[in-house]
């Protein structure tokens, strides 16, 4: 079984193309969201749901080290031509307590204010990269209630978005991609699923009853 591998290493490396599946379909699948502040299985460990393998640790830690900064992972399943990529933020409880220690006890108002919005910049860009490249996007939520802070996250990115096109569309015109490509630079629009994740108090009550 293939570990999951940075993505930056996985675009980087020498691309070897699988002739036996040259014609098949691949559908890219993203994860993203927020993780709880409580100990409990990272978002990881719903690739290990759907791929039907133990690839990502319940509750290790990243190959990113101490880094807090923004990153993706990708496992690439061969037998089922799904792609995972899984988004790491400021946005998960282990990334925020990384940046948390990263400041320094003497660091400025104006430091902190830069170091907290370069976190959130990684993070909107790394998000752009998903919703280009992911057929569907699964959004990870550690509660039953919806945050209402992802509707001026999803406005921010459509903002975004629509201010880079014409750069994309220059980047990949004399690429071997197909017309859909082209003209909206990504292979179609993202299916975006909500996954609200049961905490330890509801756990109890639902046991109780």
């Amino acid at each position: 079984m293939a570990p999951h591998v940075n993505l930056g290493a996985l675009l980087q490396a020498e691309f070897q193309e699988d002739v036996a599946h040259r014609e098949d379909g691949l559908c890219v699948v993203g994860i993203f969201g927020k993780s709880s502040t409580q100990t409990g299985p990272l978002k990881g460990s719903l690739i290990n749901t759907l791929a039907d393998k133990h690839i990502f640790s319940l509750f290790g830690e990243s190959e990113e080290g101490d880094s807090a900064d923004s990153h993706i992972e990708a496992f690439y399943d061969q037998e089922n031509r799904v792609l995972y990529l899984l988004l790491s933020s400021v946005c998960d409880s282990r990334q925020l307590l990384r940046a948390c220690r990263s400041l320094s006890a003497g660091i400025s108002h104006s430091d902190a204010h830069d170091f907290w919005k370069g976190l959130d910049r990684q993070h909107c860009l790394h998000l752009l990269y998903m919703f280009s490249v992911c057929h569907v996007l699964l959004l990870v939520h550690p509660s039953q209630t919806f945050d209402v802070t992802h509707d001026r996250l999803f406005r921010a990115l459509d903002a975004l978005r629509q201010k880079v096109l014409p750069l994309i569309r220059a980047a990949i015109k004399d690429c071997a991609v197909s017309k859909e490509w082209k003209l909206n630079c990504r292979p179609c629009p993202p299916r975006l699923l909500f996954v609200f994740q049961m905490t330890a108090t509801l756990k109890v009550r639902t046991q109780s009853v």
